[in-house]
């Protein structure tokens, strides 16, 4: 995260290509803070998990985002409730639970540190949306990352120091023998995030959820093509049943539930669809000159009161 700042500092001081807006403490410690520290923990325990599961099983559970996504969406007032899509997301946590029964290396603390993880990431998703979405404040995507990464960076440091303090050596090593990789990793992860920050903007955090489900079939397939890993007929089959259940999600999105047009009705007066009264001469009433005489008046009582 230090590195994507760098470059998100650069495009907007340093080039100045992007727009910078200030932004005071206040809205940085109510809303970039929140996002950091989410951000970190989400890193923290799905970087920890994948030491007790499989890549696979991971990407099976991040099947249940949009779930998280859309709850949270609803609390934070930035989606609308609507019957269908509990039952899409029913269906999405089916698939999930049998895809757990059917996982062959199962580990409880690899399984609870990816749901801590899950939780976590889509508070980080829809804490992104009301930053990008909140009114007053005009951040894009780049000026989103210049805000957030460095206090995401201050959030990992406690972690690093606790958990890999020993590795250090070995990591600036690596860098040493190998720093394309390094520079090419710190790129890769710099516009992952402005491409993140990107798609909720535009769209939603549940959007996005939904999105990366199917970056999590490619990362399945290519794990047992490449990496040899073996996931069971129950835990395809669980899988399938998930994606069926984000396909549908999808589609009550693009498709929901409106309610009768009523502008028309709101728009016609009372009394439409009859005929207008009209005096003897064809002219309706509420044409009628203001200042017709008595006898006018009377005459066309008469004809009113007249049976037809």
């Amino acid at each position: 995260m230090a590195s994507s700042w760098l470059m998100a500092n650069f495009l907007c001081k340093i080039c100045a290509v992007v727009p910078l807006p200030e932004l005071s403490w206040t809205q940085i410690f109510r809303s970039v803070v929140p996002i950091s520290l989410c951000f970190s923990t989400q890193l923290v325990l799905s970087n920890y998990s994948y030491l007790y599961i499989s890549i696979a099983y991971i990407q099976i559970l991040k099947a249940f985002i949009p779930c998280i996504n859309w709850s949270l969406s609803i609390a934070f007032g930035l989606a609308n409730w609507e019957w269908r899509i509990p039952s899409a997301l029913a269906i999405i946590t089916c698939g999930i639970v049998l895809a757990t029964g059917g996982e062959r290396n199962f580990s409880l603390l690899g399984f609870g540190l990816q749901l801590g993880a899950i939780f976590v990431n889509a508070g980080y998703m829809v804490l992104g949306e009301v930053l990008l979405k909140q009114k007053g404040v005009s951040l894009n995507p780049v000026t989103t990352v210049y805000y957030v990464a460095p206090w995401t960076s201050l959030c990992i440091v406690p972690a690093i120091l606790f958990c890999e303090r020993g590795s250090l050596d070995a990591l600036a090593g690596k860098f040493v023998r190998s720093p394309h990789v390094f520079i090419g990793n710190c790129l890769n992860a710099f516009l992952v995030n402005v491409m993140v920050y990107a798609i909720i903007g535009r769209t939603s955090a549940v959007t996005m959820g939904v999105a990366g489900i199917f970056k999590d079939i490619v990362t399945i397939a290519i794990s047992v093509v490449a990496l040899g890993v073996v996931i069971s007929m129950q835990s395809s089959l669980g899988f399938g049943i998930a994606i069926v259940g984000v396909c549908l999600y999808n589609y009550f999105r693009q498709n929901p539930l409106t309610r009768p047009h009523l502008e028309d009705c709101s728009a016609t007066p009372k009394g439409a669809g009859k005929q207008n009264l009209m005096n003897r001469q064809g002219t309706p009433l509420m044409m009628r000159p203001v200042g017709a005489d008595s006898g006018d008046a009377d005459e066309e009582t008469a004809w009113l009161s007249e049976s037809p």
